[in-house]
């Protein structure tokens, strides 16, 4: 079911699809659209489910094919476009003038807290309790975020990505956090919406 946008800043807005249909279902949708989904047969019904919502999410911003470059990150001519998947929500952040990255994951995700050494470099772990599991997973979505707007694949999460856990501002629900991605001052936006904690990156210098 698709689910009210979210324009987290100017330009920048977040369209969510919750997975509520089967993949018959999605499919009958996308025909109901004129979305092709010929290219899905051999794919997992769960992949299956993600693209076709992809696919819908996209279809009323243009009718251009969204694509794919040599690591995977998603292209559509004429807009930026980042995807992220949960078991349970689809989301696309889209702007027209920079580039972005969005990462969704849902709030009550417990497995973070195992590996926070793999995702948190020591100074970052310094400043988050080892219980605190909402900051662990807003700083796990603003690293996934960061690597998709930087639309790489080999980039390490400790030392290449540094974020400041404390934000530097909060606005209606929207964090506002700093970060470094590979030497590169980037701006993240994090909410909690819906149960789901749903984080933007971007350049701060845009």
């Amino acid at each position: 079911m698709r689910l009210a946008p979210i324009q987290l800043t100017t330009g920048i807005i977040v369209h969510r699809w919750r997975l509520d249909e089967d993949a018959a279902l999605l499919q009958r949708l996308c025909q109901q659209s004129g979305i092709c989904t010929e290219d899905l047969r051999d794919v997992t019904p769960h992949r299956q489910r993600e693209v076709m919502a992809e696919r819908l999410l996209l279809n009323p911003l243009t009718k251009a094919p969204l694509q794919h470059d040599i690591h995977g990150a998603p292209m559509v001519e004429g807009l930026n476009v980042s995807l992220s998947h949960t078991s349970d929500m689809v989301c696309m952040a889209v702007s027209d003038k920079r580039p972005v990255g969005v990462d969704v994951e849902r709030q009550d995700r417990k497995q973070v807290l195992r590996v926070r050494h793999k995702f948190l470099n020591i100074d970052e772990q310094a400043q988050v309790e080892p219980d605190d599991l909402l900051t662990h997973i807003t700083l796990w979505t603003c690293k996934e975020a960061l690597i998709k707007w930087s639309r790489k694949r080999d980039i390490d999460w400790t030392n290449d990505i540094r974020v400041a856990p404390v934000p530097l501002r909060q606005h209606d629900g929207v964090k506002v956090l700093a970060a470094r991605c590979e030497g590169v001052a980037c701006t993240l936006l994090s909410a909690v919406i819906d149960s789901h904690v749903i984080t933007v990156a971007m350049s701060t210098d845009d």
